[in-house]
């Protein structure tokens, strides 16, 4: 009797797989797998993903901004040399290149720069890449503080200890 049964089971099971051969059975069976995998795939994306993502992006701002920084200090240098001895940050130097020469010279008390006088269409080539520069800067503070934001949300006692960047 119990062969008989197995027997019988063996059979279904037969008849089953070959439904399932059928084209309209594969189709469903394969779209209802694609549902599963990119549901799974959405659960995959958690928010320590994003503190990573986001940690990257400001290592990644933090040397594109020392390599843009080097050359227009280099750059801005051939105009007025003596602000890139006075000012060492690079985002303050960047900032502060772009106020009037005269003044510059004036507030640091030089009385003769080194620095050529550029025509105006170089000094606005520099004062563009500047301005570049720094909204490089002020993208890398805002995603500072999207980091933080997140961190104090998601590991809060960590962020209290070690601060939102851990390099």
């Amino acid at each position: 009797m119990f062969k008989h049964i197995a027997g019988s089971f063996d059979l279904d099971i037969q008849e089953a797989l070959k439904e399932l051969r059928k084209h309209d059975y594969r189709e469903k069976i394969i779209q209802e797998n694609l549902k599963y995998v990119k549901f799974q795939i959405s659960l995959s994306t958690t928010p320590d993903i994003l503190i990573i993502q986001s940690i990257n992006a400001i290592e990644d701002l933090d040397r594109t901004i020392n390599l843009l920084s080097k050359r227009y200090r280099e750059w801005y240098g051939y105009f007025l040399p003596e602000l890139s001895e006075k000012i060492q940050d690079h985002e303050i130097f960047i900032r502060r290149s772009l106020e009037d020469k005269n003044e510059l010279i004036k507030e640091l008390n030089i009385d003769i720069s080194m620095g050529k006088d550029f025509d105006q269409k170089h000094i606005d080539a520099m004062n563009l890449f500047a301005r570049h520069i720094i909204e490089l800067f002020d993208q890398r503070a805002d995603l500072k503080e999207y980091l933080e934001l997140i961190m104090q949300e998601q590991c809060p006692n960590l962020f209290a200890v070690a601060g939102s960047l851990i390099v």
